[in-house]
């Protein structure tokens, strides 16, 4: 009777990411920066108009 060794190989080779994988990473890290700056600058820019109208009050 003959043993026949079963290898767990994957169906396709995957031997590292693709340029696609990379861009597609990039991508989405480029949209949560640019999504995180907008709404940042949007609070510093509501918090900065705060601080504009107190500083004549107190002079």
């Amino acid at each position: 009777m003959t043993t026949v060794r079963l290898q767990a190989r994957p169906l396709r080779n995957q031997r590292g990411a693709s340029a696609l994988e990379y861009a597609l990473v990039i991508a989405l890290v480029g949209l949560v920066v640019l999504t995180a700056l907008g709404t940042l600058g949007t609070k510093i820019s509501e918090y900065l108009g705060l601080v504009e109208a107190q500083i004549p009050a107190t002079l």
